[in-house]
């Protein structure tokens, strides 16, 4: 459901999902509900990379048992 909810995220440059595009690694989560994930943002602007960084958060955090997302850029 995670790896599907991140790739449901538009890659801003046009590639797909977040995952497809290759832009993303399969989230990892935890028992407690924390989810990671790392997302490669080059070639994006910093206006891109908030935009992406909130998409992310909210398609997560929609995933039922995620309690917190934490996304290293």
């Amino acid at each position: 459901a995670l790896a599907a909810a991140l790739d449901g995220v538009a890659d801003p440059l046009g590639k797909g999902g977040l995952i497809t595009a290759g832009r993303a690694a399969a989230p990892r989560a935890s028992d407690d509900g924390r989810v990671s994930v790392i997302i490669d943002v080059s070639g994006l602007s910093d206006r891109q990379r908030q935009a992406l960084d909130g998409a992310v958060h909210a398609a997560l955090t929609r995933v039922p048992g995620v309690s917190e997302v934490r996304i290293a850029m």
